[in-house]
């Protein structure tokens, strides 16, 4: 595959402090004195508590002759100091940087159809992704930037995108730059990584994966290309192999393996899972202390190709000669039985009024620990079931849903050790005919040096609306088919309000201190050695969130492909159309 890479060498020519054990140490706000619309994706903490997040910035505002807001946004990397202050601030645009239209689509019913991601406007962000830092204190930026073909008319995802990766010296200087051409897809980087003073990235296009290892300097000391895959995630061994989570074509649902290749990408071994049914969707991928692989993943269980049934958080350990040493299958259980499947087709419908259910895992994290136990972290969705009043009102059939949030400390050996669950809720009005709902939505998990961990989640309160039937955080999913109740396929849903929070939790499971900001989405925490966590999110005004619907269409098939789709959407949900303040807050663990 004939890649462009452009590479230049450039050489160099407000906050508050809270008080109190479980407020942060302090807490900055990052905004744009011109619009003051700031989005924040990664953030990296040092070990003298200096602060590095990376994002996007507006530095742009207009309306077209149709009177739709046009934006420009570059990509923005700020540093704080140890007591919160802004130390350097820097912005970089692409030399294609197109202004656009920076709005949903919306129906008729001016709500935001998020079922096919195909239909989001994703043109006008051009966006810091993931930063890293050197031991010499100089910061690395991955994101993504217009490329020469991208065009501003387009509301599809389908755009001509770049990757970029930025190097900033100790004083916010730009000292290096590489924009690599033809990645194509707006999610086209799946990791990075930095070891040995070299940087790793693996980029998808529309048909191959390509593997870069970067000098300091941003030089390329080795590519690789996969053809005809698409990589999920990567992870380094300490001796420069590299294990490649990844699909044999283009799109997520084909066959999906765990792979080992050495340093010149000379395949090793490979764990192949069959394309039916779905499995290692969204994988997270760790190493234990003697290389062995630790994968947690989405798999979906089904009838029949068009007749899908549940989701699981699916745990596989592998030893370094890709043996596959066990597994963990959490799956969609009904009550307290996890070894009960959910049967959503068919003449059985075990759901019944007044229980509760998980459905579906939505997301994995995972984190080794220095004695080789794992911690793993879930969010599933988690199913109430409309009670006796509301079959006397003739909602057959219908539930709500809420997100809740699993964390399972696993011994080496594959043993559960314990469990804590941060439960979603459910209320609702007389009959049913409103319902409201809290998420724990699973953020990140991080260890701390002394093996505590630190978890971060967002606990978002939501109403579902516009329809005495209700409906649920997904939407009224698929009900049994054979079910003389119907088959209900639509939902509307607004969020009203949503913290950040972190919990700590000891070695042993129990909770050490829970940790919160309001009004805050988190976008990603980071960890250094004094056991102090940073927190990076944004802060926007919920009362001009936008309402959201999703509506399956022709076929249940198509049911999972939008199940992912949405938990790809909460990445990107909202910003391109809600003003928004980024925010980075520092904690103590102790």
């Amino acid at each position: 595959m004939n890649k462009k890479h452009l590479s230049k060498l450039i050489l160099p020519i407000g906050v508050v402090a809270l008080s109190g054990c479980n407020k942060p140490l302090w807490l900055a706000e990052i905004f744009s004195e011109q619009h003051e619309n700031v989005y924040i994706s990664d953030i990296a903490l040092d070990d003298d508590n200096n602060t590095y997040s990376t994002g996007s910035v507006q530095t742009y505002f207009a309306t077209d002759e149709n009177n739709a807001t046009i934006k420009g946004f570059d990509i923005l990397t700020v540093k704080h100091d140890a007591e919160g202050n802004e130390v350097w601030r820097a912005t970089y645009s692409s030399p294609y940087e197109r202004t656009a239209p920076r709005q949903f689509i919306i129906n008729d019913d001016g709500l935001v159809d998020i079922f096919d991601p195909e239909h989001w406007d994703y043109t006008g962000g051009e966006e810091g992704l993931f930063l890293l830092n050197d031991d010499q204190g100089n910061t690395y930026v991955v994101g993504r930037v217009h490329g020469e073909n991208f065009d501003a008319s387009q509301h599809v995802a389908a755009q001509d995108w770049d990757v970029v990766v930025l190097k900033y010296d100790t004083q916010g200087t730009l000292t290096a730059e590489l924009i690599l051409e033809d990645s194509d897809q707006f999610d086209a980087v799946r990791n990075a990584s930095f070891e040995n003073n070299q940087l790793s990235l693996a980029i998808n296009d529309q048909n191959d994966s390509d593997f870069l290892v970067l000098n300091s300097d941003l030089s390329i000391t080795q590519s690789h290309t996969l053809a005809d895959t698409q990589v999920f995630n990567f992870v380094k061994t300490d001796t420069g192999k590299w294990v490649v989570a990844a699909s044999s074509g283009n799109d997520w649902h084909l066959e999906n393996s765990i792979s080992l290749y050495d340093q010149n990408m000379t395949l090793e071994w490979s764990h192949v899972k069959p394309e039916y049914p779905y499995h290692r969707l969204l994988p997270e991928i760790a190493l234990d202390s003697q290389n062995n692989i630790i994968v947690a993943s989405i798999s979906l269980y089904a009838e029949s190709f068009d007749h899908p049934v549940t989701s699981a958080a699916q745990l596989e350990k592998f030893t370094p000669s890709g043996e596959l040493e066990w597994e963990m299958i959490r799956t969609g259980a009904a009550n307290t039985n996890e070894n009960e499947y959910i049967i959503w087709y068919g003449d059985v419908d075990p759901l019944t009024p007044g229980n509760s259910h998980d459905l579906f895992n939505l997301k994995n994290k995972l984190v080794v620990a220095s004695d080789d136990t794992l911690y793993w972290a879930s969010e599933h969705l988690t199913a109430f079931i409309h009670g006796p009043l509301n079959l006397i009102a003739g909602q057959y059939g219908r539930y709500t849903a809420s997100a809740s949030t699993y964390i399972k400390k696993i011994s080496s050996e594959g043993e559960e050790l314990w469990q804590h669950h941060l439960s979603g809720s459910r209320t609702s009005t007389l009959f049913g005919l409103s319902f409201n709902t809290v998420d724990r939505r699973l953020s990140d998990i991080q260890l701390l040096p002394d093996d505590r961990l630190a978890v971060g989640y967002d606990k978002v309160s939501g109403t579902h609306f516009d329809n005495v039937e209700s409906g649920a955080l997904l939407g009224r999913l698929p009900y049994s088919r054979n079910s003389p109740f119907g088959f209900y396929d639509q939902f509307n849903y607004i969020e009203k309000t949503q913290n950040s929070r972190l919990l700590i939790l000891q070695p042993n499971g129990e909770p050490h201190k829970s940790l919160s900001l309001k009004g805050e989405q988190q976008r990603a925490i980071a960890i250094n050695n004094q056991n102090n966590i940073a927190v990076a999110g944004d802060n926007y005004d919920f009362y001009e969130t936008l309402p959201l619907t999703w509506d399956p269409g022709n076929g249940v098939n198509n049911f999972f492909p939008g199940l992912l789709s949405l938990t790809k959407f909460e990445s990107t949900r909202l910003r391109q159309d809600t003003p928004s303040k980024g925010s980075v807050a520092l904690f103590s663990a102790e």
